[in-house]
C-alpha cells in the first residue's frame, strides 16, 4: 500500500490506551495503529544520550533517503507522516513532543536468550544473515548526505559537560578521543546505523527481514555497528564478521571493534547512572574498564597511559 493511501492521523486526538504498545524506551513508545502502520512517540529530552527532536529528524531523513535502495530498501519501513505534538494535547502534557508514523514491517523478534539457546548451526545462520544485512545497509547508507563528518573532539559533547567533574569519565573520554583520532577519516566518516542491536532487527526464520530505528544514524566507523551485536551476542561474532567481510569486501579491524565496545560501555555507564541503577552502572563501568585494558590502557595507573605503542588503524 502506498503511503498516500493511509488516512491522515489526528495526533492531537491520539489515545495510547486504545492501541497496542509494541515497544517502550527512554525516549518514548511505539504503537501499532492497526492499519499497517506504527506510531513512534518521542520526548525532547530524557535519560538517554542526545536530543529527541534530532533523533526523529535523523530517522525521517534516513528512511526517506533509503527508500527503494538496492539490496536493503525492502527491509526498511517507509515514512508516512511526522511532526510536532500539539502543545495543548494530552500527549504533550505527558511529555511527548514529536511523532513519526511509518509502515509496519512484518517479522519476529529474536531475544538474546533465545538465540543463545539455539544449536550452533542455527546460530551461524543467524549470524550470517545479520552480517550480510549490515553489509548491504552500509553500502546503501554510503550514498546518504549527512552534512559534516565526525569530529572526534566533539563526539562526546552530549555528555562531556555532565561528567566534567568526574575524573574517571574524563580520562575515559580522553582515551576514546585519542583512539578515534588515529582512525583515517575515510573510515571514521562512513555511514553507520549506530544502534544495530538485535532488538532493532526482525526475523523470518533465521534470516533478518527488517531493520528498524534509524534515530542514531550518522557517520561512524563500520565496526561500531558490529560492536552493537557483539556486545549482546558474542557467540555470533565470528560468523557475523565473516559474512560482513564477504559481502562488503571490507575487513573488520579488531581494535576498532574493541573501541566500539568501549564506547557502548561508556554510554551505558552514564545512562544507568542517570537512572540511578547502581547494579547496571557498576556492570557498565566494569565493561568499560575491561575494554580499555584490552586496548592497552592500564586504568589502575593515575594517568591511564597506554601500555601499547599507538599505530594508525
Amino acid at each position: 500500500m502506498e503511503t498516500a493511501a493511509y488516512k491522515k492521523l489526528s495526533i492531537a486526538d491520539f489515545r495510547p490506551e486504545e492501541h497496542h504498545l509494541l515497544g517502550e524506551g527512554v525516549w518514548g513508545q511505539v504503537y501499532d495503529l492497526g492499519d499497517g502502520t506504527v506510531l513512534k512517540l518521542a520526548k525532547e529530552t530524557s535519560s538517554g544520550i542526545g536530543n529527541g527532536r534530532e533523533k526523529i529528524e535523523r530517522e525521517y531523513t534516513a528512511l526517506n533517503s533509503l527508500a527503494g535502495a538496492s539490496g536493503i530498501g525492502s527491509f526498511l519501513p517507509r515514512v508516512v507522516e511526522w511532526g510536532d505534538v500539539p502543545p495543548n494535547s494530552d500527549l504533550a502534557r505527558s511529555g511527548i513532543a514529536l511523532w513519526l508514523r511509518s509502515t509496519k514491517k512484518e517479522g519476529d523478534c529474536l531475544f538474546v536468550s533465545e538465540a543463545k539457546a539455539l544449536p550452533v548451526e542455527e546460530q551461524e545462520l543467524i549470524g550470517h544473515s545479520i552480517g550480510k544485512t549490515l553489509a548491504h545497509l552500509h553500502t546503501a547508507m554510503a550514498s546518504i548526505p549527512y552534512g559534516q563528518g565526525l569530529n572526534p573532539g566533539t563526539l562526546y559533547s552530549a555528555i562531556k559537560e555532565e561528567v566534567s567533574g568526574n575524573p574517571f569519565y574524563t580520562k575515559c573520554i580522553a582515551i576514546l578521543e585519542e583512539e578515534l583520532a588515529l582512525i583515517p577519516s575515510d573510515i571514521l566518516n562512513r555511514a553507520a546505523h549506530n544502534d544495530y542491536n538485535i532488538s532493532n532487527l526482525l526475523f523470518s526464520g533465521h534470516d533478518v527481514c527488517a531493520v528498524l530505528d534509524f534515530a542514531e544514524w550518522g557517520p561512524c566507523f563500520p565496526e561500531k555497528d558490529v560492536s552493537d551485536i557483539v556486545q549482546e551476542c558474542p557467540f555470533l561474532t565470528e560468523t557475523l564478521i565473516e559474512a560482513y567481510e564477504s559481502v562488503s569486501a571490507f575487513k573488520i579491524d579488531r581494535r576498532r571493534l574493541e573501541l566500539g565496545l568501549a564506547e557502548n560501555a561508556l554510554y551505558g555507564a552514564v545512562i544507568s547512572e542517570r537512572r540511578g541503577d547502581a547494579e547496571e552502572h557498576r556492570s557498565e563501568r566494569d565493561k568499560l574498564c575491561h575494554h580499555l585494558k584490552t586496548l592497552g590502557y592500564d586504568i589502575s595507573e593515575p594517568r591511564l597511559e597506554s601500555t601499547l605503542n599507538h599505530h594508525r588503524l
